[in-house]
């Protein structure tokens, strides 16, 4: 691989998908950004013209018939707002759905979780995959909390290690070829509770055993997994910490690809990624 990315053609080809990889992310969050900020815009215009309206009845005293051609006139010039807002609408999600499409011509990095595991979306094969690289990821803590009293460790910036919000679950570990994770490990120390172990263990947290911890650790590392249903994309979604700087940024990565990558996943050959899964058999009518 390495003979292969020093070839000056197959560098330049690299490098070349990546900046045009870049400027359609780039294009993407621009274009929700400007969509958000319209948004803002419609509803405080609205706001204006309804207290410009308010204010001429009051300053011209007016009230029965009058007044009702001033609430008439203000729903028209709604009406013509809302209709320029609709037009607005249906282009930014015209241009969403293109760059979202654009985006799946390329291998891409979502995002991480809190454990240190990348995800990926590859170009050619359907399915969310997970890498669990073995590279170093810092050293352990040097004592294990207790869940539940980690409701008051609230700084730094490890916080999928350490928010209390790591309490309404953790990233479910994906199949791989077919087959549920489970990561194992000794026992902890003689110091450490059994039941905070447990508890660490299943929230992917710190053990403060290196021989244990699957976030800092060598557990179960290096590690390929992948996501392949859309039940298994709405659980990970859901157990993800929306506090953590590093869940955070994989949920609004996933979120970001939206039904596109749904659809991408469902596409997943596990049948040709583990021999021992039967392929799904499609009928004809």
């Amino acid at each position: 691989m390495n003979q292969v990315l020093s070839y000056a053609t197959v560098r330049d080809i690299t490098e070349e998908r990546l900046e045009e990889y870049k400027i359609t992310k780039q294009s993407l969050r621009m274009l929700q950004i400007n969509e958000r900020k319209r948004e803002v815009q419609l509803v405080a215009t609205r706001q204006e013209l309804k207290k410009e309206a308010q204010a001429t009845k009051t300053e011209q005293k007016l009230s029965g018939d009058q007044a009702k051609v001033i609430d008439e006139q203000l729903k028209i010039s709604i009406e013509k707002l809302n209709k320029k807002s609709e037009v607005k609408k249906h282009e930014y999600e015209k241009k969403l759905k293109e760059l979202q499409l654009s985006l799946f011509k390329y291998t891409s990095y979502v995002g991480m979780d809190r454990a240190y595991r990348r995800y990926w979306v590859m170009r050619r094969v359907g399915g969310l995959f997970v890498e669990a690289g073995d590279e170093e990821r810092g050293l352990c803590r040097h004592k294990l909390s207790s869940p539940h009293l980690m409701r008051e460790e609230r700084a730094g910036s490890d916080k999928e290690n350490e928010s209390a919000a790591n309490l309404r679950g953790s990233p479910k570990k994906p199949y791989v070829n077919g087959v549920g994770v489970k990561v194992g490990g000794a026992e902890g120390g003689a110091s450490a509770n059994a039941h905070a172990l447990q508890r660490a263990r299943e929230l992917m947290l710190c053990t403060s055993d290196i021989n244990t911890c699957y976030v800092h650790g060598k557990v179960d590392r290096p590690h390929w997994s992948v996501y392949h249903t859309e039940e298994q994309i709405g659980a990970l979604l859901a157990a993800l910490n929306k506090r953590g700087l590093r869940e955070n940024e994989l949920r609004h990565g996933l979120e970001q690809d939206g039904a596109h990558l749904l659809t991408h996943v469902a596409s997943c050959p596990l049948h040709l990624l583990n021999p021992t899964v039967a392929p799904v058999s499609c009928t004809y009518n």
